[in-house]
């Protein structure tokens, strides 16, 4: 799991990570998938940025196939986070994004109480108000966006990296 420091829900950044999460992690067509499980480096990824009321993470995760070290799995998803940062997602590599976003968006609020539930949810951590316009700002989100984005915040100090690397039967004897 590698995630870095993101802002709260209240900055204009938050519109670009939603996005940005989507590209890297989200779907047979992200990035990771792509990259670590199409490739043969993880059995699984994902990737969200999680907004809150305070400044949180932008979350990336991925499980080892079997064989592949953890040092080479994490090395294959930060070079997936550079990329972004070198260079724009391609307009329909955002526009799926941006339909992702706009699809859960929306199907998060398919009744009565999973509406209660948002509106409960965003006036904790911000405001109710940002139900109104949350579509209108995913909207306007550009590839170049993405980039400064990912430039901003996918960066070594903004970042921690946690692995969970099971016991091997030797080191369970062992112990």
């Amino acid at each position: 799991m590698v995630s870095w420091k993101t802002p709260s829900i209240g900055d204009s950044d938050t519109y670009p990570l939603d996005a940005l999460g989507m590209i890297l992690g989200h779907g047979k067509t992200s990035r990771l998938h792509q990259a670590l499980v199409e490739g043969h480096l993880a059995t699984d990824a994902d990737a969200a940025n999680e907004t809150l009321r305070d400044p949180f993470l932008l979350i990336a995760l991925a499980t080892a196939a079997p064989g592949v070290s953890l040092d080479r799995l994490e090395a294959a998803l930060l070079a997936e986070a550079e990329r972004l940062r070198a260079e724009p997602p391609a307009e329909a590599e955002l526009a799926r994004a941006r339909k992702q976003l706009q699809a859960t968006f929306v199907y998060a609020r398919d009744s009565i109480r999973s509406l209660a539930h948002q509106l409960g949810y965003y006036e904790a951590v911000g405001s109710w108000r940002y139900l109104t316009t949350y579509l209108d700002e995913v909207t306007k989100v550009t590839p170049e966006d993405v980039r400064r984005a990912a430039e901003r915040y996918l960066v070594e100090d903004r970042r921690v990296v946690g692995r969970f690397e099971p016991l091997g039967p030797a080191a369970e004897e062992a112990s």
